[in-house]
């Protein structure tokens, strides 16, 4: 171990705790349990040679190379500054390396008894300097508004996320957990993570030894307190006391490495997909469930961008070519697919919701988005000292995110599940991660969702077919080409169980583009952000989908009402049957 790692337990702050991520096997980190055991006079002892880590020591030449260099120095002695005027021969080993640090750097004036040189005290106010740039910028593992750890005062988190590891990562689960992984095909580290896991509850062990000693040490200092007739009181409170300090120093030595680990191990549980669903584990590819043929066309391919403007029906704005107005017919007929989809679910028990629109980071995240990637989520420019990467505002509109916003942190009776909701809102989908033209691709697009919360997994795999059923229904009621798709456990978000698409033919793209779909999510985002079935108290399992993208289905429409050079808005079924 280099010194920096063996000196994190007895006396660093808990920034310099972020090279503990370094520590990579059992043995490491049972050599520093074992050192916690130590007394301080004994630790002093140890023999520390130290070495260049071969992770950070790019980071650390980088800034400057006065620190790898001194990484290098066979030093023993104790990094905190107070400790440095007992150590004259540490001072003379020190100085005599050959260090390259800024001698301009400013002198704090020392508080002590004595005074350490001006180079020693340079190179401690560069170290730390190094040492927390290092943190920001090359931490392993990025923050998250689900968990913060305690350690941190900055920042507390809304949700207070409690994940049983304890199940998660057993024996009995890990090969489910790794065939999950392979299925996604997602790069995750389970190996490193159970041994993390392990190591923490290592520290843990040691914590909660202290903590008992600590408690039983006030309990029988209490007794004495009382004790007026025992004749040797002062000198088992002496003993006491003693000993009092010597826990209380030990598990103060011993909190930077807890908190580490756990922040470690949760933020990397965190990412950590929900289970499958049996039918998404085995197809490698998407699987064609039902197909529709729709009603008669004869659509040559034209685009819709193209007979949209030769008919004034699409003005593009200035904004870019995937911002547009709808005229004449095309707007009303915009209203009128959303009366029609929207009127279907009511009818089908769905209450209609109105939802939010803008979320915060905690909302992203509880349903596993990532809110730093720009093809997932819009972020809201802050002015910059208000800023806080686990704490801004996205837009995202209706959506998932719409109906977990209203049920963070809720409790729900039971008896009131399932609960069945619909809303009609304009959605924003990133401008990098809409490849169609036209409409097609558009960024903003009133859709028709779906939501359902309920208390079990059967019920919600019951809750899922049943919202297919309805997407299903309003698509052929448009009377365009379509087809159900099974998506495959590679194409699947992280929050998502199972997922069925709904695609309309898109004749100029020749290829079909997703109009709806519909998802199981488990208990992945309830777990996250504590909703709860009462009086039970277990998490909402939930279905989320949508059943009517208007932008895709107009340009489709569009596309399969021109014919040979004429254009005649194709009559729908859902909108003509009963005239």
């Amino acid at each position: 171990m280099t010194l920096l790692k063996l000196k994190t337990l007895s006396s660093l702050s808990y920034q310099q705790a972020v090279h503990l991520h370094h520590l990579k096997t059992a043995q490491s980190w049972n050599a520093q349990a074992c050192f916690l055991s130590l007394s301080l006079s004994q630790r002093q002892q140890v023999s520390v040679k130290p070495s260049v880590c071969t992770q950070c020591a790019s980071v650390h030449t980088a800034s400057s190379t006065s620190w790898q260099r001194l990484t290098k120095c066979n030093l023993n002695f104790a990094w905190s500054v107070s400790q440095f005027a007992d150590k004259q021969q540490s001072w003379q080993s020190l100085t005599n390396c050959n260090l390259n640090f800024d001698r301009s750097l400013p002198i704090v004036p020392f508080k002590g008894s004595r005074s350490p040189p001006p180079l020693l005290y340079q190179i401690h106010t560069a170290r730390e300097t190094h040492l927390k740039s290092a943190q920001r910028a090359y931490s392993t593992v990025q923050p998250s508004s689900l968990f913060v750890s305690g350690a941190d005062d900055s920042y507390q988190s809304p949700v207070q996320v409690k994940l049983d590891l304890e199940t998660l990562l057993s024996a009995q689960n890990v090969d489910k957990l790794r065939r999950n992984l392979n299925a996604r095909g997602l790069d995750f580290d389970l190996d490193q993570l159970i041994a993390d896991y392990k190591l923490w509850q290592e520290v843990d062990e040691l914590k909660t030894k202290l903590e008992t000693q600590r408690s039983s040490i006030s309990k029988a200092m209490a007794v004495l307190v009382k004790d007026k007739k025992s004749e040797n009181v002062p000198t088992r409170k002496e003993e006491l006391t003693k000993r009092g300090k010597a826990v209380k120093e030990q598990l103060r030595e011993t909190m930077p490495l807890w908190y580490s680990a756990e922040e470690k191990v949760t933020l990397q549980s965190l990412k950590l997909p929900t289970d499958l669903h049996p039918l998404a584990v085995s197809p490698e590819a998407d699987t064609e469930v039902d197909i529709y043929k729709g009603a008669a066309s004869s659509a040559d391919g034209t685009s819709h961008i193209q007979i949209a403007e030769e008919q004034g029906l699409l003005k593009f704005s200035n904004v870019g070519p995937r911002a547009a107005y709808l005229l004449g017919e095309l707007a009303e007929l915009e209203q009128s697919l959303l009366h029609y989809a929207a009127t279907v679910v009511r009818e089908r028990g769905f209450s209609p919701f109105a939802g939010s629109e803008i979320f915060r980071t905690v909302v992203v995240e509880g349903c596993g988005m990532d809110q730093r990637n720009a093809e997932e989520i819009f972020t809201l420019h802050q002015r910059e000292e208000d800023h806080q990467d686990i704490n801004a505002y996205h837009l995202k509109g209706n959506s998932l995110l719409s109906y977990t916003a209203f049920f963070a942190k809720t409790q729900v009776k039971a008896e009131r599940l399932p609960m069945k909701f619909c809303s009609i809102g304009r959605h924003y989908g990133s401008p990098t991660a809409q490849d169609f033209p036209g409409l097609y691709g558009a960024v903003q697009s009133n859709r028709v969702t779906m939501f359902a919360a309920c208390a079990c997994g059967d019920t919600a795999t019951e809750l899922h077919d049943e919202m297919v059923g309805v997407a299903w229904d309003i698509v052929q009621g448009l009377g365009l080409p379509a087809r159900k798709l099974l998506v495959s456990a590679k194409r699947l978000e992280q929050s998502e169980s199972l997922r069925t698409d709904i695609e309309v033919w898109a004749p100029s793209l020749q290829q079909y583009v997703q109009m709806g779909h519909v998802s199981l999510h488990n208990d992945y985002p309830s777990s996250r952000l504590l909703s709860r079935a009462q009086p039970q108290g277990t998490p909402l399992h939930m279905v989320c989908g949508v059943v009517l993208d208007v932008a895709r289905v107009l340009a489709s429409i569009l596309e399969h009402s021109g014919t040979q050079g004429q254009f005649e808005l194709m009559k729908l079924p859902c909108l003509h049957s009963k005239s």
